[in-house]
């Protein structure tokens, strides 16, 4: 690989699913483009892992996709045959003061259509059920964009055992610190009560799939799509030359590669240095908390196991668990877990449990059947998977989606693009929706 090499037209830093998206539907638009897929890793595919052991199949990573944003129509484009979870998928309880209860229907991230949703549950207790009907009238207040409208709506013990063991989970860091256009874009900018507010708005229910032989077929898929002689694995970008007729990528070993548009699908601290010499401003904006986890699956025997109805537990954050949910892979996903297991999958938040951070596979083990069995009734693990993913994923903290958008028209005035869940949402729907936006800019360019 040198500079000797004919320019390329794009060149895509970045091999996850938002960097192999991008080439999927630039390709499509404009199937002459001269381009190539940079990823520093030995694998590409990012945070998507599918686990196959002891005739089990578990995606370790992102195990759906959202059809309402499009999702869908990758597997369908790719040909990778996709299912729905099972209607155990609807049922999840939550673990709050030593005990473990089912979450009500009707509710949107935890947050009530109306008061009847929360009446009979025992996730609340008689005060705070009142508490909570005082959202309907409270006075309007101006909010700040945090998710801090919640609790003061709606009160502690529903932000506490309703909406953050939901919204924490899946986007981590501190309910209040979130950003309510990131996380749900229903409730920003409202000033009154928030029950009457999803009440009004329309009811999308998003329809949840994942390809049927795991979510590293659709990886497999787009890989495919792209052709092996276009993805460059295991090259480290160590820094980007700009030229008169385009940018030149300096590798590790030497070597070097010239395009004439490059795209950064990578999360924002590991673009940064590569644009700081370029665009300076981006120092203040292109930054995000990232969120590091440690996923465990265990198997245990389905004939000595007795968990609860449905699909998991999500944990309420004053609960000293291990992790901060689990999914019954099993009851969600039956055809892809052999006949007499039980597997679950457990997600450890290390900003919560940073003590786990340094713990053996085997220790962290241990602390997840310990949580475990406290809600449930397993004996020894059959079998265990520990997956570390170290700074995965941005936590959309207050002013995220702000930062990121001015960040990517600093880089975009400066020729550059960026793409992924940091700025196009959460999530693979994020991440595909995202990479087909650029891919038609680009073509269009």
């Amino acid at each position: 690989m040198t500079a000797s090499l004919p320019t390329l037209d794009v060149a895509i830093i970045g091999g996850g699913v938002a960097g192999l998206a991008t080439a999927h539907y630039l390709l499509a638009r404009s199937p002459g483009t001269r381009l190539a897929v940079i990823e520093g890793s030995g694998r590409v595919g990012g945070n998507v892992r599918t686990l196959r052991h002891d005739d089990c199949l578990v995606d370790v990573g992102p195990d759906t996709l959202v059809t309402q944003d499009g999702a869908s129509s990758a597997c369908d484009d790719l040909g990778v045959v996709a299912e729905s979870p099972s209607s155990a998928a609807a049922r999840v309880h939550v673990a709050h003061d030593g005990r473990i209860d089912p979450m009500p229907e009707g509710l949107v991230f935890g947050v009530p259509r109306s008061f009847a949703a929360i009446a009979r549950t025992r996730l609340l207790s008689l005060p705070a059920k009142l508490r909570a009907a005082c959202d309907l009238v409270l006075p309007n207040r101006e909010g700040d964009g945090s998710l801090s409208v919640v609790e003061s709506r709606l009160g502690r013990e529903a932000k506490e055992n309703l909406v953050e063991p939901l919204v924490s989970g899946i986007y981590g860091g501190e309910l209040e610190r979130l950003d309510a256009g990131v996380v749900m874009p229903q409730l920003a900018g409202t000033r009154g009560s928030l029950i009457r507010a999803l009440a009004r708005a329309p009811r999308r229910i998003p329809k949840m799939v994942g390809p049927a032989r795991g979510m590293e077929t659709l990886v497999e898929a787009l890989a495919c799509s792209v052709s092996a002689e276009r993805i460059f694995r295991a090259r480290r970008v160590v820094a980007i030359e700009r030229g008169r007729s385009g940018e030149r990528l300096r590798f590790g070993d030497g070597s070097a590669l010239d395009a004439t548009q490059v795209v950064l699908a990578t999360p924002p601290h590991a673009a940064l240095p590569l644009l700081r010499p370029h665009v300076p401003e981006l120092e203040g904006t292109l930054k995000a908390r990232m969120r590091s986890a440690i996923v465990v699956v265990l198997a245990y025997d389905a004939s000595t196991t007795k968990l609860p109805d449905g699909s998991g537990i999500l944990v309420a954050r004053k609960e000293a668990h291990a992790f901060v949910g689990v999914t019954f892979v099993h009851a969600k996903w039956p055809t892809r877990v052999r006949e007499g297991r039980a597997v679950i999958r457990a997600v450890i938040d290390l900003d919560r449990r940073p003590d786990l951070a340094q713990a053996s596979d085997d220790e962290i083990v241990r602390a997840v059947h310990a949580d475990l069995s406290r809600h449930a009734r397993v004996d020894v693990p059959l079998w265990a998977h520990v997956e570390h993913y170290p700074e995965a994923t941005p936590i959309p903290e207050l002013g995220h989606r702000a930062r990121m958008n001015e960040a990517r028209a600093q880089a975009r005035n400066a020729g550059f693009s960026l793409v992924g869940a940091a700025y196009d949402g959460a999530g693979l729907a994020g991440c595909l929706r995202g990479a087909r936006e650029l891919a038609e800019a680009l073509a269009g360019g």
